[in-house]
């Protein structure tokens, strides 16, 4: 969390003068993750598939700032900091109960954080079943 503080206040300081900072969080086998990691997934988890994003960050075509991404294998993601998931029908954690994680998180800035409430699911089916197929895991996932 220290790198996303860095780049945080670089973000700020930067931003007069028009200077773009974001942050990559890469999954990549190097002499410090190969002994970590199965050797069958080494192969596809090489430096180069990082390398693109950034390419990419550094290239004129970037307006992105402040964001973190998640690259490994030739897959990139924007993560979100928080994301926190409800049920409209929960009986055991009502409305609520998760979203004041966004309240006790005062410092992740409102572009970092998305909110769940899924319509029509209890508590079994924020994790389970069609919605969660359908609608809920393709929010966890992105």
């Amino acid at each position: 969390m220290a790198v996303v503080g860095l780049m945080n206040s670089l973000k700020q300081e930067g931003a007069k003068y028009g200077i773009l900072v974001n942050t990559i969080a890469p999954v990549a086998a190097t002499r410090m993750t190969e002994a970590l990691l199965p050797p069958q997934l080494l192969p596809h988890l090489k430096p180069e598939y990082v390398s693109q994003a950034v390419a990419y960050l550094c290239s004129e075509t970037c307006t992105a700032t402040g964001d973190i991404i998640s690259a490994g294998a030739g897959f990139y993601a924007k993560m979100t900091a928080l994301l926190t998931v409800e049920g409209e029908k929960d009986d055991i954690s009502g409305i609520g109960q998760t979203a004041a994680a966004h309240d006790i998180c005062p410092n992740i800035p409102n572009r970092m954080r998305q909110h769940h409430l899924q319509a029509g699911v209890g508590h079994y089916g924020v994790f389970n079943g069609r919605r969660w197929r359908e609608e809920i895991a393709p929010k966890v996932t992105a």
